[in-house]
């Protein structure tokens, strides 16, 4: 089973798929092949459970993009695309973070340790 359909299969609880499939619209065949891993959900399939199961998309896809890209190359495109998930301000702080010399990131670190 995979991490997706652990977390999908935990999620859904003491609901039925019977519950799921009648506010989703997915097959109940498919829910099921979803939670042993089988398949893989669309974005569309993704966006409804997370709504049926009131949990953000992100969270979801994360646990998806993670399994599908395991290779740290992958890893690095994940990242970028998470990272467009940030409100703007956020994106603009994380820029200029990553432009700071390695000795400005440690001493910023430090301090926001303290």
């Amino acid at each position: 089973m995979s991490q997706l359909g652990k977390h999908l299969k935990k999620l859904r609880g003491e609901a039925s798929l019977y519950e799921v499939h009648k506010a989703t619209g997915i097959s109940k065949g498919l829910i099921a092949s979803y939670e042993q891993g089988e398949h893989i959900p669309n974005e569309d399939n993704l966006i409804k459970l997370a709504e049926f199961y009131e949990v953000p998309y992100e969270e979801l896809a994360v646990i998806l993009y993670n399994e599908k890209y395991t290779d740290p190359v992958k890893q690095v495109g994940l990242i970028k695309w998470v990272e467009t998930l940030l409100p703007d301000q956020e994106q603009k702080l994380l820029q200029a973070f990553r432009a700071l010399p390695d000795t400005q990131k440690q001493a910023l670190l430090e301090s926001l340790e303290e």
